[in-house]
């Protein structure tokens, strides 16, 4: 295995989903180090989604356990 962004850059992600993620058909749910939540939460912004709260609803969804 690896990161999450290593699965994404080689496409192993869309490989296995059988399609490509977006903001209009994906939600992402990042649970774990901040570290990872950070970084992947600037990559997924940079490719247009958002974080969503009660004010917003958005697809980047964050559990913080550390």
């Amino acid at each position: 295995m690896g990161y999450v962004s290593d699965l994404i850059d080689q496409g192993l992600i869309a490989e296995s989903w059988h399609q490509d993620y977006n903001p209009e058909n994906t939600s992402i749910f990042l649970c774990g180090n901040p570290l990872m939540i950070e970084s992947m939460s600037t990559r997924l912004e940079k490719e247009g989604f958002t974080h969503h709260t009660t004010q917003n609803p958005g697809n980047i969804h964050v559990e913080k356990y550390w």
